[in-house]
């Protein structure tokens, strides 16, 4: 074992008498959020009865407005399918409603995290901490439409679940500017081949508008201009313009 503490599991044993034991399933794992007991094992096998779920596991985590149930997703090719076409806030939706006959909304989901496959440790475990690091994600998934060497389009979903909202603010969530150039500079070198953050120097003509909400289809165009190592960037929606400006980078040194 990777330390001398108590490895805690979810399976559940029957002592057998004769100093050994007989596995008796897994255990229920019943929590209580808001004074209500919710079974986070009947959670993911409603999950896993979905066609668009492969793996599925559900913990408690702390938001801001209290501890919530998060849910990390590994999805069947028709999942995948769906998260590809329609973008992330489509399947949550999706999601949400298989989850709605059975689950009390107050246990619904808060926050979810679609990976490849669960992480594991190297005692092919995966620990509530992984689970937890999984679902703090901060940035959008981003679906590239065009893209070519100096200019760039995606769309990203703003779920209403990312981390940025934690805070920003109770009743009335909104994406702060600063994340949404944060997006930028992180996304960016998806398709375009812009300076590390390292080499960043200034913004210039920054201006933001109209306010970015969950729940956004927001465009993302990228324009990369090398001779100047200026990114200029622009973020729509239905809803107007909402951020644009020019990420300058400094030159690299030979």
């Amino acid at each position: 074992l990777a330390d001398d503490d108590w490895q805690v599991c979810a399976d559940r044993v029957l002592p057998t008498g004769d100093g050994g034991f007989a596995l008796a399933g897994r255990a229920d794992r019943i929590v209580k959020i808001e004074e209500k007991r919710v079974s986070l094992s009947a959670i993911e096998q409603q999950l896993l009865a979905s066609p668009l779920v492969r793996e599925a596991r559900a913990l408690l985590i702390e938001t801001a407005i209290g501890t919530r149930v998060g849910a990390a997703i590994v999805l069947q090719e028709a999942g995948q399918s769906m998260l590809d076409g329609k973008g992330r806030h489509a399947l949550i939706a999706a999601l949400r409603r298989a989850l709605a006959d059975g689950v009390d909304r107050l246990a619904l989901p808060r926050r979810w995290a679609f990976p490849q496959a669960l992480p594991c440790n190297a005692q092919g475990k995966t620990t509530e901490a992984m689970l937890r690091e999984l679902l703090r994600h901060s940035i959008p998934v981003a679906r590239w439409v065009e893209a070519d060497d100096t200019s760039a389009t995606a769309e990203l979903d703003i779920a209403e679940d990312l981390a940025i909202f934690d805070g920003h603010f109770p009743g009335a969530p909104i994406v702060p500017g600063v994340a949404q150039v944060d997006w930028v500079m992180a996304l960016a070198p998806q398709r375009l081949a812009v300076p590390p953050r390292q080499r960043f120097a200034r913004l210039d003509v920054l201006k933001f508008q109209a306010v970015m909400r969950p729940g956004a289809a927001v465009r993302m165009a990228l324009d990369w201009q090398p001779a100047s190592c200026t990114l200029a960037f622009r973020l729509t929606s239905d809803a107007g313009s909402h951020a644009s400006g020019k990420i300058v980078f400094h030159p690299a040194v030979s």
